[in-house]
């Protein structure tokens, strides 16, 4: 929400997935890992990184370098 982005909290269809912008899951191991593909359903999005990834990431790893 501090990026203008906001938060909708809901289950979802995995068969709606394919009709997504940009799907990412997290972890706190790994991060954010973007997913791209489905199998079965194809390309998510246009197969491409969304702005609204790209600007989570960078928030993340910011979030990271500066924790205490």
């Amino acid at each position: 929400e501090a990026l203008g982005i906001t938060v909708i909290e809901q289950n979802v269809r995995v068969d709606s997935l394919a009709d997504a912008d940009g799907i990412f899951v997290s972890s706190s191991t790994r991060g954010l890992m973007p997913i791209t593909e489905l199998s079965p359903g194809g390309t998510v999005g246009h197969g491409q990184l969304t702005e609204t990834f790209l600007a989570l990431q960078s928030a993340y790893d910011e979030r990271l370098r500066h924790h205490d």
